[in-house]
């Protein structure tokens, strides 16, 4: 061996690896590319060091602390800020932000205000082989606003979101139904219900169950009471119906089965005939005096 040439090499490494700094106490102070091989061991404290090795499984480079009886400590990043540039940031293990998770089954476990800015990007949960949920924006036809949306998809098929739980409150804003809206069991409102573009078309009930029912009115049938109302005398109302086989003013039974009927428009026609026959009564009470009081005066 050259001495010389090793003596050379030595200087070269040497003043490559600057000396130590008195003042900073750096036991070594590497200015420029480092290059290790065959692992990395650094001893932070006293049975306890930090490892930059490989797998022997082959699944890849590791860092991960070590101590006494190979027990694992924590390792803990301190910093501002950390940025993963390039590449991917894999987690096989649990992992906890804000606070240490109570229970080994959570796979990620965050404490305090958790933000997820993804933007123009969609947001995918896997729940089970083939089945995950969506958060995304969706343009329905060209030119609209996209709309914020939660879907679940399922590979080959459709798989319907559910939502559990003892109580779900939407205390501002609204909620829109684009489809239909199907509910197994009760509906309780403690407000009003205002349904608009109602028709047989659109409202399907077999059972509609209330304690009160509030129609509005703009025209309701006091108008028989008033002196121009032509009302019709019982031999004509008796004329009519044995001809139509209904009161009239009243819809036969075929018209209400083909076209169905309003509600307050059936209440205010009933109304009406009631009204109608309080006028005949009176009219008959009337005519039944006048016929007392002559037979009174022929008994005398």
């Amino acid at each position: 061996m050259n001495l010389k040439k090793f003596g050379v090499a030595a200087m070269g490494i040497a003043l490559s690896v600057s000396t130590a700094n008195a003042e900073t106490f750096e036991v070594l102070n590497v200015n420029g590319k480092t290059a290790l091989y065959g692992g990395l061991s650094l001893r932070t404290a006293l049975y306890h060091q930090l490892d930059f090795k490989d797998e022997t499984d082959g699944s890849g480079s590791v860092i991960h602390t070590t101590g006494y009886n190979d027990s694992k400590f924590g390792l803990s990043f301190e910093a501002s800020k950390y940025e993963f540039r390039y590449g991917n940031a894999f987690f096989n293990g649990n992992m906890s932000i804000g606070a240490q998770s109570s229970s080994d089954i959570n796979k990620l476990y965050v404490k305090g205000r958790t933000v997820l800015d993804i933007s123009d990007e969609m947001l995918l949960l896997l729940t089970s082989p083939g089945t995950s949920i969506h958060f995304d924006r969706v343009v329905n036809n060209e030119g609209e606003v996209p709309t914020n949306t939660i879907t679940s998809d399922e590979i080959g098929g459709y798989s319907p979101l559910n939502f559990r739980g003892n109580s779900y409150r939407f205390y501002i804003g609204s909620v829109f139904m684009d489809n239909d809206l199907t509910v197994n069991g009760k509906i309780t409102c403690h407000d009003e219900i205002e349904v608009s573009k109602l028709t047989s078309d659109n409202m399907n009930v077999n059972q509609l169950k209330a304690k009160d029912i509030r129609v509005d009115l703009n025209n309701a049938a006091d108008y028989v009471f008033e002196d121009n109302y032509n009302l019709k005398s019982l031999k004509e109302v008796e004329s009519y119906v044995k001809e139509n086989k209904h009161l009239p003013g009243i819809p036969s039974a075929a018209e209400i089965s083909q076209n169905g009927m309003s509600v307050s428009e059936m209440s205010n026609l009933l109304l009406e005939k009631v009204e109608e026959l309080t006028l005949h009564l009176i009219q008959l009470e009337k005519e039944n005096e006048a016929l007392k009081a002559k037979v009174e005066s022929l008994e005398k």
